[in-house]
């Protein structure tokens, strides 16, 4: 699937860009560099379980299947630190500039 690939390359790029230079990485700036990736592979990954319990159907959700746990378990970690509403803000306030402490927070 592209969408996992696109999170692959992604997450593999902001890993080999910290491993290089970890003081670009500081700030808000760089924390929203790594929360990128965690917002972009975790939302691929709910698309993709998505796609796979339409094609199992309502077996899927039995917990006798492992197609259970995988759709349980990828459909949670939008609420992961960062949830992806707090990712949105972070990401949404570095683009314009905003300090993330700074009012109102949506």
């Amino acid at each position: 699937m592209r969408c996992i690939s696109a999170s692959r390359a992604l997450y593999l790029g902001v890993a080999r860009d910290y491993v290089h230079d970890r003081d670009s990485f500081k700030g808000e700036s760089g924390l929203a560099r790594v929360v990128m990736p965690k917002y972009v592979a975790t939302n691929n990954a709910v698309r993709a379980v998505d796609y796979c319990m339409e094609v199992v159907g309502a077996h899927g959700m039995l917990k006798k299947f492992p197609m259970e746990r995988h759709y349980r378990d990828v459909r949670a970690g939008v609420n992961h630190p960062l949830s992806n509403a707090r990712a949105r803000e972070l990401l949404g306030k570095v683009a314009l500039g905003i300090g993330l402490a700074e009012t109102p927070r949506w």
